[in-house]
């Protein structure tokens, strides 16, 4: 009997868990985040969110009928995509936008890779680039211009002109998930409960980009600026949702911790430096190029040791000389 070869993509779940289940618990995660954007800029809110997941969702099904791939909707990952694409954006926006984003990032990132854990780069974060990119004009509202001015003067060595406790607490403007720190560590806080990610990832990402801000600092009160640099921008939002991606992060403790790090120094670095004034979103994808590599070079094989493949043949043909060798003795 011919024996059948199991190709297996990431994510890779070990306990009584499923994906739609972890996607399920992410959405949770991300609710604290659209509740203060409702609260803060109204309804309008929920209709760039609206149209980012449906263009995610009808994107991935379009793929999935395309290729003949089981439909993903059932698993969430195309509604988590969205409402994290759609929280990257200003709540003042064009409805283009969430929509382009969505069907690019569903359908040239994820969909043209072979669908769900076979991406390399994350789905969301690719159309908030590919959005910033082609219609960066239209990006740029009121709203938005606002948080990128108050990024502008932390990137250039000042202390935020918004108190931090605001900035902690989301009195402040900015792309709708990105302005409370605090309702974004409460998200954190529920997906480390249920163990849906660890705090390995994380805890780099944010010791990264301390480590780069402490290099970079260049004003008194190097403390305030540090905090200034963390609670403005996206950087805590790719910290909690962005990097902790399953599909594009290794797999070991080790070098998630690597991973994070070099995603949340590249994320500083690429602020002060780049004209892109928010270079965390560019980072992400950075570090997503090089996940793989980490696994390969720093991760210890975390499912035992190397095993050495023989074909079949030559497995049988082994087999036939060492009963002939007994056959042998025998006589």
């Amino acid at each position: 009997m011919a024996e059948k070869a199991y190709k297996r993509t990431a994510p890779f779940i070990t306990a009584a868990e499923n994906v739609s289940g972890i996607m399920l618990d992410v959405l949770i995660a991300l609710l604290p985040a659209v509740a203060w954007a409702v609260y803060m800029f109204g309804l309008s809110s929920l209709k760039v969110l609206g149209v980012s997941v449906a263009a995610c969702v009808a994107s991935d099904m379009i793929m999935s009928l395309i290729f003949r791939r089981r439909l993903g909707i059932t698993d969430l990952s195309a509604v988590v995509s969205g409402v994290i694409l759609g929280l990257t954006l200003p709540y003042d926006v064009p409805l283009l936008l969430p929509a382009a984003g969505g069907a690019f990032g569903m359908i040239v990132i994820k969909g043209l890779s072979g669908g769900i854990g076979k991406n390399i780069f994350n789905p969301a974060i690719s159309g908030r680039i590919f959005v910033a990119a082609l219609w960066g004009e239209k990006l740029a509202t009121d709203t938005y211009k606002n948080g990128m001015e108050l990024l502008d003067t932390v990137n250039g060595g000042q202390l935020s002109p918004v108190p931090l406790v605001d900035m902690f607490i989301g009195n402040r403007d900015g792309a709708m998930g990105e302005i409370s720190i605090l309702l974004l560590c409460a998200g954190a806080a529920y997906l480390l409960m249920r163990r849906t990610v660890t705090w390995h990832t994380t805890a780099g990402y944010i010791g990264g980009a301390v480590a780069a801000c402490l290099l970079l600092c260049e004003h008194y009160d190097t403390l305030r600026w540090t905090l200034s640099q963390l609670f403005a921008g996206g950087l805590v939002f790719c910290a909690v949702f962005a990097v902790n991606d399953m599909c594009t992060s290794p797999l070991s403790r080790g070098g998630k911790v690597i991973y994070g790090a070099v995603a949340g120094a590249l994320g500083i670095l690429f602020r002060v430096y780049l004209p892109y004034t928010e270079g965390v979103w560019i980072a992400i994808l950075a570090a997503n190029a090089i996940a793989r590599l980490i696994d390969t070079l720093y991760v210890p094989r975390p499912f035992g040791k190397r095993m050495k493949i023989v074909p079949v043949a030559e497995k049988e043909a082994e087999k036939e000389a060492v009963s002939a060798e007994a056959a042998e003795e025998n006589k």
